[in-house]
C-alpha cells in the first residue's frame, strides 16, 4: 500500500475501534438502544469504506478479508438484536468486536510489536475523541443523561496520552541522526514545521482543550463541551494525519 492508502486505512480502522471499544462508557438503560445502534452503524460505515480502500490487497489474501467481513457481520447482528436492557450476548459481541478491531491494525503491516502498539495508541486517541464528540450530541436527545460517559472518555484520553509519551523519547534516541539530517536538507524546514504542528495539535492543544471540556462537563454545560470536542476532533484529525505521514515516510513514532 502507498502512504495515502495506509493513512486512510489507519483513520478508518481507528474510528471503527473507537466506536466499538468505548461503548463500555454508556448504559443503554439510560440512553436507550438507539445510541448503541448509532455507533454500530458508524463502525459498519468505517468497515465499508475500508473495504473499498483496501479491496485489491484484501481480495488477494483470505485472512485479511475475514478480518473485515467478520466484524461487519457481527455489527449487523449487534444492530438488529440490541435492546435497552444489557444482556450476556451484548457482552460477547462487544468482546468479539474488540478482538477483531485490534486485529485490524495488522492490515497496516506493522513491522514490529512496538510499531503495532504505536499505531494502536494513536488510533485509540483518535477514536475516543471522535466517540466523545458523537456522544455529546445524545444529550440533546436525553438531557438528563449522566455526564459520566463523557468524563470516562476524558479519563481514557488522558491515559492514552500518557501511554503515547514514551514513544517520543524512544524516537528521539534511535532516530537522532534523522533529526540532525533535517537541519541539513532542503526539506528539513518543511519536516520541522510538520513536527511542530504534530506536537502542538495532538498533544498541547488537545491537553488544554480536554481540561476545558472536563470543567464544562462537570458544570453540565454539555452543549459547550460538545463544541469544544468538535474543535478537538479537528485538531486530532490534523495531528494524526501528520503523525501517520511522518511514521510511514520517515519511520518516526511520535
Amino acid at each position: 500500500m502507498d502512504i495515502l492508502s495506509k493513512s486512510l486505512a489507519f483513520f478508518l480502522i481507528s474510528l471503527n475501534l473507537g466506536f466499538n471499544f468505548f461503548l463500555f462508557t454508556i448504559d443503554t438503560r439510560q440512553t436507550g438502544a438507539g445510541l448503541a445502534k448509532l455507533f454500530h452503524s458508524l463502525a459498519f460505515g468505517c468497515l465499508l469504506c475500508l473495504f473499498f480502500t483496501l479491496k485489491s490487497s484484501l481480495l488477494s489474501y483470505t485472512p485479511n478479508l475475514l478480518l473485515l467481513v467478520a466484524p461487519a457481520f457481527l455489527l449487523v447482528v449487534a444492530f438488529l438484536t440490541r435492546q435497552d436492557q444489557p444482556r450476556i450476548v451484548d457482552k460477547i459481541l462487544y468482546a468479539a468486536q474488540l478482538v477483531l478491531g485490534l486485529g485490524l491494525f495488522t492490515l497496516l503491516n506493522p513491522s514490529s510489536l512496538l510499531e503495532w502498539l504505536y499505531l494502536l495508541s494513536s488510533g485509540l486517541m483518535l477514536g475516543v475523541i471522535t466517540f466523545a464528540m458523537v456522544l455529546g450530541h445524545w444529550y440533546l436527545v436525553t438531557p438528563k443523561l449522566s455526564e459520566k460517559p463523557i468524563l470516562w472518555c476524558l479519563y481514557a484520553l488522558w491515559g492514552i496520552m500518557l501511554l503515547k509519551l514514551p514513544f517520543t523519547p524512544y524516537t528521539l534516541h534511535f532516530k537522532a541522526s534523522d533529526f540532525e539530517l533535517l537541519s541539513e536538507t532542503g526539506s528539513g524546514s518543511f519536516n520541522w514545521m510538520l513536527l511542530m504542528i504534530r506536537f502542538g495539535w495532538s498533544y498541547f492543544l488537545i491537553a488544554i482543550m480536554s481540561y476545558f471540556t472536563f470543567r464544562l462537563t462537570k458544570m453540565r454545560s454539555l452543549q459547550s463541551a460538545t463544541g469544544v470536542l468538535y474543535v478537538m476532533t479537528f485538531f486530532e484529525f490534523g495531528g494524526e494525519l501528520i503523525g501517520v505521514y511522518l511514521h510511514y515516510k520517515l519511520g518516526w513514532s511520535l
